[in-house]
């Protein structure tokens, strides 16, 4: 929850458990709040959470955005930006090297595991304990390289009246999140404009940002209108401002074929911004209600599976918004990055759709076998082996095509991704 929005100021903090969206029981964050948010863009929605075992409740106003539904059309749906199931890990950076966190030991990429006795994980935590810290002696358990070690660190007495940007300029000690953490590759916007490792992203045209997404929205923003920002970086203690030109790219969106993304070069791994989440057992069912709400779900798939198929005949959906194997490998990898159980459920979503479009009426096709013997069934005679013959070419044309239009559409997505795994490849051989 960030401090200061709509959301704090409804009353809810970080580690609040939410428990309940519209009388609707949470058990899930995507299946049941997100859900639930999402279809009330603009009107108030009724939350109840739990704080060291106390029930409360809060009113929140979902803002309305335009986005992708899965049929790619665009609809209004309801967000609360401000919510979040994680946030930055303690990792700090140093971008003064004569700021006095610097001089006291501190290096950049040190993960903060503790202060003065108090277990910190998330950024937000330690900010708000720096910013208020009463005492002048402070002890941080710190873990660099795998290895736990101590930096003490004395505080002057004219630090205590400072304000809280004066207190945070003073100690020096950031997020790592905003940090360059990789060189830029040549021909980037970020190699072009001379950044380099270890700089922190201050501003966008004097703008701050309250996240990495924030900040990845703002460059998406600008790059397409007007194309270039103004970015100002602390390099050494000292403020720089360029101006950015973001490279435009094919997006890798399925539903946005034809339309771009706006990048600056810099590469991310999300595991050094965000600490792994918390998993819990959050439902338990005897085996009945398992296979109930197993064959529940999977009833829900392959309704959503055949309204998509429907829409794609009457044109409503895009033919592009279709993927072959490449798109499942590259799905497929990001829900493993994610977790076993994400990934189980991809597959169990990709069985469910493979048993339909076998079902479906194409001669070559189990479905299309079923159709002739639904038809022998009802009007008592054999299709002639002419009209047969003539079924299973077409049928074969249908599925090749398919196949080929697939292929193209995973070619065209992910081509600048297939060039650069080529190029690597050229490299080792």
């Amino acid at each position: 929850v960030e401090k200061g929005s709509g959301a704090w100021e409804a009353g809810l903090r970080p580690e609040d458990t939410l428990v309940q969206v519209n009388r609707r029981k949470i058990i899930g964050w995507e299946r049941d709040f997100l859900t639930e948010i999402g279809q009330h863009p603009g009107k108030p929605v009724q939350l109840k959470y739990l704080r060291k075992g106390d029930l409360l409740s809060a009113v929140l106003i979902p803002q309305a955005k335009e986005e992708w539904n899965l049929f790619c059309e665009r609809t209004q749906v309801g967000v609360l930006e401000d919510l979040a199931v994680s946030a930055a890990s303690a990792v700090v950076g140093i971008s003064d090297p004569d700021a006095f966190a610097a001089k006291a030991g501190f290096q950049t990429g040190d993960t903060i595991i503790a202060l003065n006795g108090v277990q910190i994980r998330y950024w937000y935590e330690l900010r708000e304990y720096l910013q208020h810290i009463a005492q002048k002696n402070i002890v941080f358990n710190v873990r660099r390289e795998k290895i736990v070690r101590y930096v003490r660190m004395t505080l002057p007495s004219e630090f205590f009246h400072l304000s809280e940007s004066q207190k945070e300029r003073f100690l020096g000690l950031y997020s790592y999140e905003f940090f360059v953490r990789k060189p830029f590759e040549k021909n980037t916007a970020g190699f072009k404009a001379g950044l380099k490792v270890g700089d922190r992203f201050v501003s966008i045209n004097d703008e701050g940002f309250k996240s990495w997404d924030h900040f990845r929205d703002k460059v998406q923003s600008l790059g397409k209108e007007p194309g270039y920002f103004r970015l100002t970086y602390e390099r050494a203690g000292e403020f720089h401002t360029v101006q950015l030109h973001p490279l435009r790219v094919a997006s890798s969106h399925p539903c946005e074929q034809g339309k771009y993304d706006y990048q600056i070069g810099i590469i991310i791994d999300v595991s050094d911004i965000y600490p792994p989440l918390k998993l819990e057992k959050y439902q338990q069912l005897n085996p009945v209600k398992a296979f109930y709400a197993a064959a529940s779900t999977s009833f829900t798939m392959m309704a959503l599976i055949m309204k998509s198929i429907w829409k794609m005949v009457q044109g409503k959906v895009s033919l592009k918004s279709m993927g072959g194997p490449i798109m499942i490998g590259k799905v497929a990898g990001d829900h493993l990055k994610q977790g076993l159980l994400p990934f189980l459920v991809l597959m169990a979503v990709i069985s469910i759709n493979l048993a339909i479009l076998n079902l479906l009426p194409i001669p070559v096709l189990d479905g299309g076998h079923l159709f002739f013997f639904f038809y022998e069934a009802i009007f008592r005679r054999r299709v002639s082996p002419r009209v047969l013959e003539l079924a299973h070419r077409a049928g074969l044309v249908i599925l090749l095509a398919l196949v080929f239009l697939a292929f193209y559409n995973d070619i065209s997505r992910y081509w600048a991704g297939i060039v650069g795994f080529a190029k690597k490849i050229v490299g080792i051989v």
